[in-house]
């Protein structure tokens, strides 16, 4: 009997077959699906289930869209393996466990609903023996697929974190990124792990005994994110960012007080000690007019002027040096209001206003941008523009989206009474036009971090990445605990 560890090292040593006693073998050379079975599962009805049972062979073919499981049916009790056949009582659905005496002992069966597909098995009067009920073989699933787990536990708050293709006891599901496509399986015991190929081996085992082990499901979630808390999803762009972004930032150390020359000598330093363990980008932040002092509602934040004092030879000099040292230049932008008194009055309609005519003030300004005007989101997504193309940042966090209350724009621009000031009151979708403004500013092949971004929200069809936590530190405290503890919760 092959345990579920052993099962997880064979299986990444080469594609699986099961032979009759349950043994492994090594079948790499043999294709896994057929021509004729690929045609059937492409031409399948939408989310229905096809079951295929070879009684000879006690192989069962599963498929439904993009999912294909190829496997052997087992019942063992004690040393005897028994005969796994179709029902022998005209009984419709049902198939049969036959002892090696030739009687019928227990029953297997399916149930379909919806897109979830249920495998039960169940002893016949009298229950007098014991046994395990085995599935194994091998899935094709979409090319991305890899496996995970979709189900969480009780007080769990981050699922699983794997580093690329690593097999797992804990794993339940595999996922495609690209389809938005889950394969979620269930059984007491269950083992999922990578073949060579572009294959997966499984593993369902369950004891009669014991009724909640005595159903094996199958279901198969299309657009699984979409269709639940990410309405925006879209997988990464792995062209444009292959791996998770890595970098430094000026904000924990030096917060709004951080010059040119500071961040090149954090540079160089970098360099030595940071670039050879794979740090990529170096992030400037307080760099617009008057921008040396919080709050960030008083920064000058859109119209690309510079805090001269602390960046006298301007963006585009810091750029280039930046990348002379081997890093990838990274800005700090809070483009959804600003602080310049000249801006706003030049530009007042651009701007939210209440019902007495005053500034609608948020975090990221005295004057806070109405999205709803033509002109200011061409504005937002020119300005965006020039610090990529002009200046050549290639990171761009882009602050002040959501948060928890209407200082952050996500929040503001949801809530009725700003709604009702918008030049189109009816405007479904404000904030997600800026969003989309600053990605087509900076550019397909620029990496977006949003923060604070929802992935609920739009920033999950434009953005790369996205901060979750709030600041670690703040200016003149020291490092807190609680701050830390923030970050990975």
């Amino acid at each position: 009997m092959t345990g579920r560890r052993d099962f997880l090292k064979t299986a990444a040593m080469g594609t699986l077959a099961v032979s009759p006693v349950g043994s492994i073998a090594g079948l790499a050379s043999e294709p896994l699906v057929s021509g004729e079975l690929r045609q059937r599962l492409d031409e399948m009805h939408q989310g229905s289930w096809e079951v295929d049972f070879n009684e000879r062979e006690s192989e069962l073919v599963l498929s439904n869209q993009g999912a294909l499981l190829r496997g052997t049916l087992r019942f063992k009790s004690g040393d005897e393996l028994w005969k796994v056949v179709r029902s022998r009582d005209g009984a419709p659905g049902r198939y049969a466990l036959v002892d090696k005496g030739g009687d019928v002992q227990g029953y297997w069966l399916f149930k379909q609903t919806g897109a979830l597909l249920e495998l039960q098995f169940y002893h016949r009067t009298a229950q007098r023996f014991e046994g395990r009920f085995y599935y194994e073989g091998d899935i094709t699933f979409f090319e991305d697929a890899f496996p995970c787990r979709t189900r969480p536990g009780v007080e769990e708050k981050v699922l699983q974190l794997a580093n690329g293709r690593t097999d797992s006891l804990l794993n339940d599901s595999l996922f495609s990124p690209l389809h938005d496509a889950v394969l979620q399986m269930n059984a007491a015991k269950l083992a999922i792990a990578y073949n060579r190929d572009a294959s997966f081996a499984f593993q369902m085992s369950g004891d009669i005994r014991e009724a909640p082990e005595t159903t094996f499901t199958f279901q198969l979630l299309e657009d699984n994110f979409k269709n639940s808390y990410v309405p925006y999803y879209q997988p990464i762009d792995r062209e444009r960012c292959p791996v998770a972004p890595t970098g430094w930032m000026s904000w924990n150390t030096y917060f709004d007080k951080a010059t040119a020359e500071d961040n090149l000598k954090e540079a160089r330093i970098g360099k030595r000690y940071l670039q050879p363990f794979g740090c990529e980008f170096w992030s400037i932040e307080s760099w617009q007019g008057n921008s040396d002092q919080l709050p960030v509602r008083d920064f000058y934040n859109m119209n690309l002027e510079v805090n001269e004092k602390q960046f006298p030879k301007g963006m585009k000099h810091l750029a280039d040096e930046i990348r002379k040292l081997g890093f990838r230049p990274g800005l700090w932008m809070a483009p959804f209001g600003t602080g310049n008194d000249a801006f706003y009055e030049e530009h007042k309609g651009w701007f939210l206003h209440d019902e007495k005519g005053q500034p609608i003030s948020s975090w990221n300004g005295k004057y806070t941008l109405d999205p709803t005007v033509k002109e200011a989101r061409d504005h937002l997504r020119e300005i965006h523009r020039v610090a990529s193309h002009e200046w050549g940042y290639e990171f761009f966090k882009i602050d002040g989206m959501s948060g928890r209350n209407r200082g952050y724009c996500a929040h503001l621009y949801e809530r009725p009474e700003v709604r009702a000031r918008f030049k189109d009151p009816d405007c479904p979708n404000p904030f997600e036009l800026c969003v989309q403004a600053f990605r087509e500013g900076i550019g397909e092949d620029r990496v977006f971090l949003a923060c604070q971004g929802h992935a609920s929200g739009p920033e999950a069809a434009y953005a790369d990445a996205s901060r979750l936590g709030a600041d670690i530190v703040h200016p003149n405290e020291p490092v807190k605990w609680s701050g830390v503890l923030n970050q990975a919760s």
